[in-house]
């Protein structure tokens, strides 16, 4: 399309905001013509949130240009961007020197409007979730913080070890990562990103799963196994890789890898167990306070058997135990909370630090057990 003619062509530096949400904002249509931007709501506040990202064609704020609605969303670009902003100043231009793209803007805002409008939805992945039985009962529509920012992840171009298909995924930039705190069950919190978002890599072909590192290592010899596991779920997932990663890959990529977990590593339930921490912490992120202690449970199964039925050094007793007594906390079973910290604070084969961590955590809960039996009625 030729752009030269045409008023409102814009070209944006990643990181800048194109249209900021709110009444003060003009009420224009924006067509992607190179880039990628994120598309986000409640921009700046703590309820932020990425809906969707646009890469080149696409088109946001049909309705507002048209209806006159001001902008409910914030377009900030995630790369270096060249984008077509239509508004009522520059339509008559726009409809006659590029009819053609005019058409179809206006065609396809016909069939928002048929679908009860995109933009009315905040956020179309959920229903993607709560469509898939691969999400245990209870699992609902979510939305994780994915700035998917080009400072501080880059797309790679992956091959799949299985069946060698090639896509594209994203990379944190480690060096990058400004630590900001740390919880009592060991998650370290990053400025501006959450790499776990970022850590399963999931194949959109064939949806193996798994870690970066072992999803390049993985043998062959288990894709009968693996593509029996995840077979019967091909035609119900949407996986979005490279700069469209959305929060629906992020939980089936955990889901998936639990899957894979049994056909790759030897005694796998300690990866499963850490898989399950893991989902547990995406869904406290998403506010799901049944799925987090449903997760949280799955997580301690695993953990318990790890402790009870593997051949594990007194470093890694030293962290199951640690973990199993953080689950047990989340469960309130405040006696084996202390009985597992108990023992990973007496280990001295383990870590200083994490010996004083269960310290800590030991007094913290004898303070939770005195707080209750304050309050219980008498």
């Amino acid at each position: 399309m030729s752009t030269e003619i045409l008023s409102g062509v814009g070209v944006y530096p990643s990181g800048t905001v194109i249209i900021k949400e709110g009444p003060a904002s003009p009420k224009a249509m924006s067509i992607i013509l190179q880039g990628s931007i994120a598309v986000l709501r409640n921009y700046g506040m703590n309820t932020e949130r990425q809906l969707k990202v646009l890469t080149q064609g696409n088109v946001h704020g049909e309705l507002n240009l048209f209806t006159g609605q001001p902008p409910r969303d914030t377009l900030v670009a995630l790369t270096d961007a060249t984008v077509l902003t239509v508004t009522r100043k520059n339509i008559s231009e726009f409809f006659s020197k590029q009819t053609a793209l005019a058409i179809s803007v206006v065609e396809g805002l016909c069939k928002k409007l048929l679908e009860n409008s995109a933009e009315e939805q905040s956020d179309t992945e959920g229903d993607l979730s709560q469509k898939s039985t691969l999400f245990p009962e209870g699992h609902g529509s979510y939305t994780l913080g994915l700035m998917n920012r080009s400072d501080l992840v880059f797309p790679t171009s992956s091959i799949c070890p299985l069946c060698a298909h090639t896509f594209d995924t994203l990379t944190v930039f480690e060096s990058r990562l400004r630590r900001d705190k740390t919880d009592p069950d060991q998650r370290v919190h990053y400025q501006g990103i959450e790499p776990m978002y970022y850590e399963i890599v999931t194949c959109p072909n064939c949806l193996f799963s798994a870690g970066a590192a072992k999803f390049e290592s993985a043998d062959k010899s288990a894709v009968g196994k693996i593509m029996q596991s995840v077979g019967p779920y091909k035609l119900e997932m949407f996986i979005h890789t490279g700069i469209e990663r959305d929060t629906f890959t992020v939980f089936a990529g955990f889901y998936l890898a639990l899957l894979c977990a049994p056909h790759i590593y030897d005694d796998h339930q300690l990866i499963t167990a850490s898989l399950w921490l893991k989902i547990s912490r995406l869904y406290q992120d998403a506010g799901d306070e049944n799925m987090f202690l449903y997760a949280t449970k799955k997580a301690l199964e695993d953990y318990l058997y790890s402790y009870e039925h593997l051949r594990i050094n007194e470093k890694q007793s030293q962290q199951v135990s640690y973990m199993i007594g953080e689950m047990y906390f989340r469960i309130h079973d405040y006696d084996k909370a202390r009985q597992y910290l108990f023992t990973a604070k007496t280990n001295k084969e383990g870590t200083p630090l994490l010996q004083r961590q269960a310290d800590i955590r030991i007094d913290e809960i004898r303070e939770v057990m005195n707080a209750e039996k304050v309050a219980a009625p008498k």
